[in-house]
């Protein structure tokens, strides 16, 4: 039979019809009645088969069940089939999140509350709970009043009040209530006059409300404790699911929420803000055992907690202004005139989490620089106060507001502890984006230290509240070094003064995928090689430019945007590992530092083979991966550069080591490290579960193994945590953010650090105006940094990057020695010094001759204006130049022109 014959046999319409050779007969046999069928005969075996009629009408229904039987195995196989490869695509793609993600509480902080006392009548006036000496020997006390819910911290000097900072500030006319001027209306006291403000969620369906605590319905329970007192609060919350069709009050389920803040004084006049995380009571939570994931899901729940939102605020026109570590650092004047705005300013401490923030953009914001440090400071004529955040800075914001927002007539500044976080995910197949709040709180105690000075005829400015913020700091870095063993041998305190200070950074741009290459193998566009290196070198040290450090960048496989899980395999047009190896051991013999720029943790493309993406990449709590994108020049994403994030924890388990040996074989005796000074994400892995504050342990231990093992460490950008341990910081930013709320950029952050740890600019040749970035980084006290290659520039435009302009060394030779001339003479007279003073010498405010002041009396000028300028003891500094003098008489002056 043919193989079309087979096949008709097989469909649905078969029929019963005669073939050739087939005659109908009537047989009879003892006399039984004659049955009629179908005589089949065979020509080549000369025999027939007699079919019976009925029989063949069974046969084709027995074939037509078999074919519907197969076509059920063949749909339900599919089925199955679909089934298992969906279930292999999230299990293995997708990673198979379900349920909880259990945080482990390593480097977490979670200690008992405070031994309670005797409790507090509410119904009492004000009591003194606290009494202490602050560093200039004046006496601090704390106040609160239940009655009126008001913190008052006084600094006394003898009997007199010198000044008194109040958890809110009195009314303006105008929002104070008639009856009694000392309040304000009735719609706003409540909110300004909460010690706490919350946002917090009561089903996960609401989208968060902001509240301040006495606008919620609650019961207060307030204690003595050791030099101060706690407050309990128990706020009871509807849980909206069950009881949405009812608008009467009574009746309905009420779920008690409970959190306590404790107010201290220490032995040094310290305020001390105190959340205990053991003492949060959430159902959701406490008795997570008794819940399903639906039940924990649709809980009420803590989002957020700010303690004294509004402490010692001011008003419209008042003398003074807030600081901020904002980039560089940042001024908000409170007698600026500003446009109606009804938004905080909020960012969170160390940068956004891109975990839960990239959700919900779809375009870069370029005018936004990131909070360094978990501090800020609030100047006033005769006063100052700095905040600084010794436990939880990870998962912490600062927020600003100004007259206006939320109908407050005031100026604002506090922190935001966040216990959870929301985030944007799709929910069905919609395409719709719905923003949810998570359903874990893994995060470990809050505690804030507030620090008061004040004097009648007083005047301090932001450079008092940076070394505050230094002093703070050190003292944090030393508390941490004694609880993290891997700091103690590399906690920085103080630039060595023996040390020769290198001057410049030349970064040397090595190379990056050829995006034009018609190859079905990625080409490499080369900008610099090995050899080329070691000619750059060795062209400036020909002309006695000794002191400067260099770095490679885009050395590894595939250059610049290489997969960080396959780095080491060394591009020959590059030089290969042997040119590599030999320009390492060349500038070991010539005294040169030499860096190798290591990407640790954005995986560009996907992980070699051998690697899951299951275990190793990021996820956001919808359990989607966490992408990484380029940004542009004209501020948009580039194209095809969805990338993405590795796992901390893969990366310490797996691949930390191998990085370290791989450095090591190549002969580096130096590294830069990404990402560890400058990005800070949450994982929402199951496989690598990982919390904010957690990762900022990892990053001070790698850098602590990093310098053990291959010698100078650098990071890029510098959050206070990797500044603790690194040897340098690299492109410190020197702009704040370009936001309404920012009046004016200054070196609060360069202050905070210099004499700690060496710092370098930002490339000053990526910049639109050359002259003006390095008269920047000589006003801020950076040494000057520039990016190079041996190649034209225009040769980067067929790969992703696009940061620079102009690079070409043959064309900045000139520059870059004229730079490094200026810099031995101004910032390198003063690596070991601190800074005491910075002010602008031809404004009260903002002019265009800037001065710098040294703890070895060094003082630098700088002129951004087009005519020069006469300082005494210095001369005239010229128009975009420079001027130092220091104690012992010696001046010098130079123009960038």
């Amino acid at each position: 039979m043919s193989k079309k014959e087979k096949k008709n046999i097989a469909d649905n319409d078969l029929q019963n019809t005669p073939v050739e050779n087939e005659e109908n007969v009537d047989t009879a046999k003892n006399d039984a009645p004659a049955k009629k069928g179908t005589y089949k005969y065979d020509e080549k075996t000369k025999s027939g088969v007699y079919v019976d009629q009925a029989e063949a009408e069974a046969f084709l229904e027995s074939q037509r069940k078999k074919k519907v039987r197969n076509r059920i195995i063949v749909t339900v196989v599919s089925v199955i089939l679909v089934a298992l490869v969906g279930f292999i695509a999230f299990n293995v793609l997708l990673g198979g999140n379900s349920g909880l993600i259990d945080f482990k509480p390593d480097f977490l902080t979670t200690l008992d509350a405070a031994a309670v006392g005797e409790s507090v009548d509410v119904a009492a006036g004000d009591t003194l709970f606290a009494s202490s000496v602050n560093s200039e020997g004046q006496t601090v006390e704390l106040w609160y009043s239940p009655v009126d819910t008001l913190l008052t911290v006084k600094v006394k000097e003898g009997d007199t009040v010198v000044n008194e900072f109040r958890s809110w500030p009195k009314p303006t006319q105008g929002m104070a209530d008639p009856e009694n001027p000392e309040k304000y209306t009735a719609q706003v006291q409540k909110l300004i006059s909460s010690l706490v403000t919350i946002k917090y969620s009561t089903s996960n369906l609401d989208g968060g409300k902001y509240a301040g605590i006495n606008q919620e319905e609650h019961v207060e329970e307030i204690n003595k404790i050791n030099n101060g007192f706690r407050i309990k609060y128990t706020v009871e919350w509807l849980d909206i699911e069950s009881n949405k069709d009812d608008k009467a009050k009574a009746g309905k389920t009420l779920t008690p929420v409970s959190f306590v803040v404790e107010f201290s004084l220490d032995n040094s006049g310290n305020l001390v803000v105190n959340v205990p995380r053991k003492e949060i009571y959430e159902p959701l939570l406490n008795e997570r055992v008794e819940k399903n994931d639906d039940e924990m899901e649709k809980a009420p729940r803590l989002a957020s907690i700010t303690v004294l939102p509004f402490f010692d605020a001011a008003k419209q026109g008042d003398k003074g202004y807030f600081v901020t570590p904002d980039g560089a650092g940042a001024l908000t004047y409170f007698n600026v005139s500003r446009i109606n705005n009804y938004n905080e300013y909020s960012k969170r401490i160390y940068g956004s989490d891109d975990t839960f923030d990239s959700t919900n953009v779809s375009t870069p914001n370029l005018a936004n620089e990131y909070v360094m440090i978990p501090a800020f400071g609030v100047v006033k004529e005769n006063s100052m106060v700095v905040g600084f955040i010794e436990e939880g800075e990870a998962h912490s914001s600062v927020s600003i507001g100004i007259p206006g927002v939320r109908g407050l007539d005031c100026y604002y500044i506090n922190f935001v502890y966040n216990f959870r976080e929301y985030y944007s995910a799709k929910q069905g197949n919609g395409g719709k984006q719905y923003s949810f709040l998570e359903v874990e709180s893994s995060v470990g105690d809050y505690r804030v230290k507030y620090s008061f000075n004040a004097k009648a005829d007083g005047e301090y400015n932001y450079t008092d509240v940076a070394l505050k913020t230094r002093e703070n700091l050190v003292s944090k870095w030393n508390s941490d070094a004694a609880v993290y063993p891997y700091l103690k041998d590399y906690l920085n305190t103080g630039v060595s003064e023996d040390a020769t200070p290198d001057v410049l950074h030349v970064k040397l741009f090595m190379g990056a995928v050829n995006e034009s290459s018609v190859s079905m193998f990625s080409e490499l566009k080369v900008m610099t090689t090995f050899n080329d290196v070691k000619g750059i070198i060795s062209s400036l040290k020909n002309d006695g430019k000794e002191n400067i450090r260099y770095s490679l960048l885009g050395w590894q496989n595939d250059g610049y945007l290489g997969n960080n899980t396959k780095k080491f395999s060394i591009e020959k047009d590059l030089g290969g590992k042997s040119d590599l190896k030999a320009l390492n051991e060349w500038a070991a013999s010539e005294n040169v530092d030499l860096a190798a720029d290591n990407n640790l943790l954005i995986v560009y493309g996907k992980p070699k083979l051998g690697i899951s993406m299951r275990s190793s990449i990021v996820k956001t709590p919808g359990y989607e991966y966490l992408k990484y994108r380029i940004v542009s020049n004209s501020g948009t994403y580039v194209a095809n550069t969805e990338f993405y994030y590795m796992s901390p924890l893969f990366y310490n388990a797996k691949m930390l080591e191998k990085d370290i040996e791989g450095l090591d074989k190549l002969g580096f005796d130096g590294v830069a490290l990404q990402q560890v000074g400058n990005l800070l994400y949450t994982d929402y892995n199951k496989e690598n579960p990982l919390l904010r504050q957690q990762a900022v342990e990892y990053y001070r231990k790698w850098i602590a193994e990093y310098r053990a093992k291959i010698g100078e460490t650098s990071v890029y950008y510098g959050f206070d945590y990797a500044a603790s341990v690194a040897d340098k910081i690299y492109d410190l930013p020197t702009e704040s953010s370009r936001l309404f709320q920012v009046d004016q950029t200054v070196p609060f952050v360069q202050i905070v650090y210099h004499g700690l740890v060496d710092y370098y600019s930002e490339p000053v040749n990526r910049t639109a105006q050359n002259e003006v970035a390095v008269l920047k980084a000589i006003e801020y006290g950076a040494n000057i940094t520039f990016e190079i290659t041996e190649n034209l520039t225009e040769e980067l435009k067929y790969t992703k990057y696009n940061s620079l302009f102009k690079s070409c060394f043959t064309d900045l030779k000139s520059e870059i020695e004229n730079i490094y001339d200026i810099a031995e003479k101004t910032v390198g007279t003063v690596a070991d010094a601190s800074i005491v003073a910075h002010y602008c010498v031809d404004g009260e405010t903002s002019g265009n001759v800037y001065c710098t002041e040294y703890s070895n009396g060094v003082k630098v000028y700088v002129n951004y204006g087009d005519a020069e300028y006469s300082v005494e003891g210095v001369g005239a500094v010229p128009a975009l130049g420079v001027g130092v003098s220091n104690a012992s008489g010696y001046n010098a002056v130079a123009s960038l022109k």
